[in-house]
């Protein structure tokens, strides 16, 4: 009887010990899934930014319109305590102003619902921000 507990027990530790970890790591990532949208603060012209996160590592996607006309795609590399981090890739554009650059950018959840979303050129000089809603469409 004693015998049994015990190889119980040890199963238990072993599958425990080689479950992915996904509770921790994944799923604030998948609580940001969804279509975000705001406007750029200080853009003029208006500049809207569309962002589908798909609560993945990889795979989401950006987009800009209005001022600008372009899209690319996220990766996340990070969160610390309060934010996640994506780097951004522009993999398509039609404007002059939005150059196949490469930033980082990062998303804070505020106690309201939104995102606070804000963007920095790799390599410094440029960024933006803006506040994001979540999309019901």
């Amino acid at each position: 009887m004693k015998r049994s507990s015990v190889l119980t027990i040890t199963i238990i530790l072993a599958i425990t010990a080689f479950a992915p970890a996904a509770s921790a790591a994944t799923t604030p990532l998948q609580s940001l899934a969804g279509k975000w949208t705001g406007t750029l603060n200080g853009a003029k012209p208006k500049i809207t930014v569309t962002i589908d996160l798909t609560g993945q590592w990889n795979g989401s996607r950006i987009a800009f319109r209005g001022g600008i006309n372009c899209s690319g795609r996220l990766t996340f590399v990070g969160k610390d305590a309060t934010s996640y981090r994506f780097v951004e890739r522009i993999t398509k554009t039609t404007s002059t102003g939005c150059a196949l650059a490469r930033g980082i950018d990062r998303f804070t959840p505020l106690a309201d619902g939104s995102l606070d979303y804000s963007w920095k050129l790799d390599g410094g000089g440029q960024s933006a921000s803006t506040t994001l809603r979540r999309s019901v469409t």
